[in-house]
């Protein structure tokens, strides 16, 4: 059986290449993107504060470039930020508007659009109202960020399908069996390609503030487990981490994702590549 590939590069000084490396080695962006394809990037811009809290808007801008470099037909950034805030808010104080002006790359906001009431079929977060554009889009990339969470251990690509889920309802989630409802989910959609921004990360506290490390690195995988795995590992390779001494399968996302099949089971069905 063929293993699940996640890249890990050591980046430069170029973003683009940096970016372009992490995926060539799990295939390229002309694998993941179909000529004539709309593709949504979901990156973490849940909070009003700066990068690595949410995500870096030149990330952004440069995997939506290459994206249209891989024949795309239209490239667009969606999320919806925590209650009380203003998603269009935070694109604008974070700088995304800025970053894109001048390119094609659209953005969109998804409490302006439809939600759709959808069944997980998981155990603890099943009747959920879902943001359309995450149910119709065929191709969805994300592009977690690299943190520590105080209530769910770790946020990286599992937590970030969190933004398709309407405001009004996360008030729920927080009421009990958070690392589950966070993996139940994931059973309603699956992006084809992760692209995990590991320059900075936080190891301590997390998602909105934390000690600021610099691992300097980017990873890519279809896989979401697996990633979140090594992106767990990486934060556990700094000093005074939360998450010391702990088995990344044994905390609560990785293992119940197991339990539902979301992705691979043990560290033997992956293979790091750099």
């Amino acid at each position: 059986m063929e293993k699940i590939l996640v890249s890990k590069v050591k980046t430069t000084k170029n973003l683009k290449k940096d970016i372009e490396k992490t995926v060539n080695l799990i295939g390229g962006f002309e694998k993941f993107v179909k000529k004539g394809e709309s593709v949504l990037l979901k990156p973490n811009y849940v909070f009003d504060s700066p990068y690595p809290a949410v995500s870096d808007a030149k990330f952004v801008r440069v995997v939506g470039e290459l994206c249209f470099e891989a024949g795309a037909k239209e490239v667009v950034v969606g999320e919806s930020s925590v209650m009380y805030s203003s998603t269009k808010k935070i694109y604008e104080n974070q700088g995304l508007y800025r970053e894109l002006e001048g390119t094609e790359i659209k953005i969109v906001d998804f409490d302006d659009e439809k939600y759709e009431r959808v069944k997980s079929g998981g155990k603890y977060w099943n009747n959920i109202f879902f943001a359309q554009r995450g149910l119709n889009s065929n191709c969805i990339i994300y592009l977690p960020c690299l943190k520590t969470h105080y209530l769910a251990d770790f946020t990286m690509s599992l937590k970030l399908t969190d933004g398709f889920t309407k405001k009004i309802t996360r008030v729920w989630q927080h009421a009990g069996n958070l690392r589950k409802k966070m993996v139940d989910l994931n059973l309603v959609v699956k992006p084809r390609l992760i692209i995990l921004d590991g320059r900075k990360c936080f190891t301590t506290r997390g998602p909105a503030e934390g000690e600021i490390r610099e691992p300097n690195l980017i990873l890519a995988s279809t896989d979401r487990i697996a990633i979140d795995v090594e992106g767990i590992k990486i934060i556990q390779s700094f000093s005074g981490n939360d998450l010391a001494g702990k088995n990344p399968w044994e905390l609560g996302q990785i293992k119940y994702a197991v339990e539902k099949g979301i992705g691979v089971k043990s560290e033997q069905e992956y293979r790091v590549v750099s």
